[in-house]
């Protein structure tokens, strides 16, 4: 309690000086409100309710000393870093065009504080972040890039910039294409930070069909394909930016095909980190899923046979294992028998046997049928008693049941009626013997 006391006592004595008219104790009170923001955890709430807040943010003004510019814009900065609540306020103050504006300063210091308070207020909601893109923030930050400013300045730059352009949903493609130009400067720039945070911008663009076409089309797609093979940190999203290309539509899958991606992607399958492994199962997983022609380039590659060594080996990445083979399932019947040589109902088989997942249940369903239906001459001994044990543990999902009856009716329904026969004459059988006056011994 003594604390908070305290607090409330420091809170109103800084709010009294920069209510004051007096410059010097204006930046006086702005710099003690600004230390008691940079305690943790800082009393946010009480900083609000002093309704000191709007006075904050005409020290915002271009008119302001620099100084007081600065320690404003820190403070409005941790004020937008707390809760959503807290960032709404921070909001409906308006104080985000003020800080937009305020990365116009040609004082580093200062521009980089509206840097940082604007990427605390984007990342929070999608209707802040879309409010600074009308508000054109991204022509802001391009200004900033063309005057040249210290590292530490556009590496919270790359920051802010990740956060204008990630999202749900994402921001519409029109209003980031003036990111392009700030990523081309941002993506040679000679410091990793500042790199990383170029390529992670770029994984967020290519999250639409519409903005992984434009990614294609533009000077960071060969980029993007070689940053692949090289094992710092921006290969991961490297790898998620090729993997949303690749989830496109048949033309952008291919692009990442002729691109040699197919090669790299290959070996990355046996990365000694879980997240590249990941990456690269999940891009398999989507030429998978696409025209006959882009299933047999991962068969000319030789990707099955691998695939399927891993699977055995691994204890993790199953699921994205399985969904390049149900995806595959779906080409032409050459390369279902081709599937059906390496092994693949064995592997559904097993597979089924330990999965919970609903998704990739239902998918492994499917891509049984699309391979019995082609040939179900080579239904192992097992999988029977796996559907019927699929028909237990899954009692309560509909579309699991129907898929699995489906397959027990067609492909297993005439094996049953034989054993019916047989189990029927067998009974006739014996109670013709028990009917003889035969002496032998009958053994049941």
């Amino acid at each position: 309690m003594a604390n908070i006391d305290s607090d409330t006592e420091k809170i109103k004595q800084c709010v009294t000086l920069v209510n004051s008219d007096d410059p010097v104790k204006m930046l006086e009170g702005t710099i003690g409100l600004r230390k008691i923001l940079c305690v943790e955890p800082p009393p946010l709430d009480k900083v609000f309710e002093s309704g000191v807040v709007p006075r904050l943010i005409s020290f915002l003004d271009s008119s302001a000393p620099h100084q007081l510019q600065y320690e404003s814009g820190w403070c409005m900065s941790n004020l937008a870093s707390g809760t959503t609540e807290h960032t709404r306020q921070v909001v409906e103050y308006g104080a985000l065009l003020p800080l937009i504006q305020l990365i116009l300063s040609p004082i580093d210091d200062v521009c980089e504080q509206g840097i940082l308070a604007v990427g605390n207020i984007t990342c929070d909601l999608y209707p802040h972040r879309n409010n600074a893109l009308s508000c054109g923030i991204l022509d802001v930050l391009g200004k900033v890039v063309q005057r040249g400013p210290r590292v530490g300045v556009l590496r919270s730059l790359g920051w802010t910039l990740t956060n204008l352009c990630k999202g749900t949903p994402p921001p519409p493609l029109n209003m980031l294409l003036p990111a392009l130009g700030i990523l081309g400067y941002l993506i040679k720039y000679h410091d990793e930070e500042v790199f990383v945070n170029a390529v992670q911008t770029l994984s967020y663009l290519t999250i639409t069909q519409e903005g992984a076409q434009c990614i294609i089309e533009s000077e960071f797609f060969t980029p993007l394909l070689r940053l692949m093979k090289y094992p710092d940190i921006s290969m991961v999203p490297a790898l998620r930016s090729i993997c949303n290309i690749s989830s496109g539509n048949d033309i952008q899958t291919q692009a990442i095909i002729d691109g040699g991606a197919l090669e790299t992607i290959f070996k990355l399958m046996r990365h000694p980190k879980q997240a590249v492994r990941g990456e690269a199962f999940w891009i398999a997983s989507n030429v998978a899923a696409g025209n006959p022609n882009q299933i047999q380039s991962l068969i000319n590659l030789g990707f099955f046979p691998e695939i399927v060594r891993i699977y055995n080996e691994a204890t993790t990445h199953r699921q994205k294992i399985i969904w390049i083979f149900s995806n595959a399932t779906n080409g032409t019947p050459t390369q279902k028998t081709y599937l059906l040589n390496q092994g693949i109902l064995t592997i559904f088989s097993h597979f089924l046997t330990s999965n919970t997942l609903i998704k990739e249940t239902i998918d492994t369903l499917k891509g049984i049928q699309n391979i019995l239906q082609h040939d179900k001459s080579s239904i192992p001994i097992s999988m029977e008693s796996v559907l019927e044990n699929l028909l237990e543990r899954f009692k309560d999902n509909p579309d699991i049941l129907k898929n699995v009856n489906c397959i027990l009716s067609m492909y297993f329904g005439k094996k049953k009626e034989q054993q019916l026969d047989c189990m029927i004459k067998d009974t006739i059988d014996l109670f013709a013997k028990l009917n003889t006056n035969d002496e032998d011994t009958i053994n049941i």
